[in-house]
């Protein structure tokens, strides 16, 4: 029997924090060790996954909300 190498885990993992002083961050840490957050604490939850978007987090939408249209109504 052929035993394959383990699987190594090349995601990064985020993490969302909300803190005692009322401000969100983001905290990502590499497949490599590496550490990055979020340079600014933001005032909600939207403004902190916004920013985290764009340093590369993926927000994966269920089937509905990938179904709904612009007013909120399901697409059949």
């Amino acid at each position: 029997m052929v035993q394959t190498p383990a699987h190594s885990e090349r995601r990064t993992r985020w993490s969302f924090s909300y803190t005692g002083d009322n401000t969100w961050y983001w905290r990502a840490v590499h497949a490599d060790g590496t550490e990055q957050r979020s340079r600014a604490r933001l005032e909600t939850l939207a403004e902190c996954l916004a920013d985290a978007l764009e340093h590369g987090f993926v927000s994966w939408t269920t089937a509905a909300e990938r179904r709904r249209d612009g007013s909120g109504e399901l697409i059949e």
